[in-house]
């Protein structure tokens, strides 16, 4: 059946990431190792001794409809009281002041086939020079501004979106921000969701169901990163199980609901993770209501899969939530009245450029 082959497939990736040992013998990319062996580099002096700044932007790192999703919801949030910051909607938007800067990664779409070649080290490097674009000063009009122009705002907090830079990449990242001393902090989005799960579950073993994109599910080790998660948070004996988006003949939700029927797991649900920037989220929330009404036959088939304190996970709710915990626990609010903005930049080869390095294009570039 479809979704038993997925996992097994998932399985198999599995066991590959967590081989003892691995993590402690790990080793970064040759672009980091350069730029800690040389001081004199510009990239070192960009990270080295870097500290956040409250006037920077919130940085977000992704494909277009993540950074769509997540700033959007940033720049329309408004759940917590700005004085205390407790939850309480005091008609003062939470990110008030801020400025969402979103750089588009345009080699996203490319992850899954990059890995499937087993060129994980270019997909590395090309994560880490997005991390050091997030901290520089300088982008271009486009992609034939050669020179390009100061007056990009660097960023005080970088949010990682894409699954398989979080999972191949944030290794690097992190490995380089630390042996440098800089002190801008990274954020998961994926990492922030299971996080969440495991707050709300407060102790408690959970059955967590994660419905990623179908072009992800053999390229990503959700499993791995879910059990990542269950060790940091000290949670025990919870699961999950990765079902893929698939077509919309009966919709999203009954799509998942009956691919959840079929891997034969009896365990009823108790979140939905959802790491897809695809699918309409309410609408799930709708269609779920309905087939779990005991008001209609279908709820006989879906209202068993579903346990009493069930709730869906996005990576727009969760990411906000750690992003707003961070800049005030942090002090790194702006604290200015006025409506919060985004920016855009996209990513694209440097003209010319004998290495792989990138440059970012303003995002009012409109080609002719």
């Amino acid at each position: 059946m479809r979704i038993q082959s997925i996992l097994l497939s998932l399985l198999a990736l599995v066991a590959v990431s967590c081989k003892p040992g691995e993590q402690e013998g790990r080793k970064t990319v040759p672009l980091v190792r350069n730029i800690l062996s040389d001081k004199d580099s510009p990239y070192n002096a960009l990270v080295s001794g870097r500290s956040a700044d409250p006037s920077d932007d919130i940085c977000i790192i992704g494909s277009e409809e993540a950074c769509i999703t997540i700033s959007d919801a940033m720049l329309n949030l408004d759940e917590r009281d700005n004085v205390d910051g407790k939850l309480y909607s005091d008609g003062l938007l939470d990110y008030s002041g801020e400025t969402v800067s979103c750089i588009i990664d345009s080699d996203s779409k490319d992850y899954p086939q990059v890995l499937s070649r087993h060129e994980d080290v270019s997909l590395r490097e090309g994560a880490v020079r997005l991390a050091l674009s997030a901290l520089d000063t300088t982008y271009h009009l486009s992609p034939y501004d050669i020179s390009g122009r100061d007056g990009k705002v660097p960023a005080k907090v970088i949010v990682l979106t894409d699954p398989h830079l979080i999972q191949h990449a944030r290794f690097d990242i992190d490995t380089l921000f630390k042996a440098t001393g800089c002190g801008i902090p990274v954020i998961s989005s994926l990492d922030a969701m299971f996080d969440d799960v495991f707050a709300a579950a407060a102790g408690r073993s959970v059955n967590v169901g994660i419905l990623c994109d179908s072009a992800n599910v053999n390229s990503v080790s959700y499993n791995a990163l879910f059990n990542a998660a269950m060790n940091r948070n000290g949670a025990k004996n919870s699961g999950c199980v990765v079902i893929p988006a698939r077509g919309r003949d009966k919709g999203t939700m009954l799509d998942f609901l009956d691919d959840f029927i079929e891997t034969g797991i009896e365990l009823p649900l108790d979140f939905i993770v959802i790491d897809s920037y695809s699918v309409d989220i309410d609408e799930m929330k709708a269609d779920l209501s309905t087939a779990v009404s005991v008001m209609n036959e279908e709820s006989m088939t879906y209202g068993k899969l579903i346990s009493e304190n069930f709730a869906f996970v996005d990576p727009a709710s969760s990411v906000c939530r750690r992003c707003y915990d961070l800049l005030r626990s942090e002090n790194l609010f702006t604290h200015n009245i006025s409506k919060p903005q985004a920016v855009t930049y996209y990513s694209a080869a440097r003209p010319g450029a004998e290495d792989d390095s990138i440059i970012l294009i303003s995002g009012t570039y409109v080609q002719n």
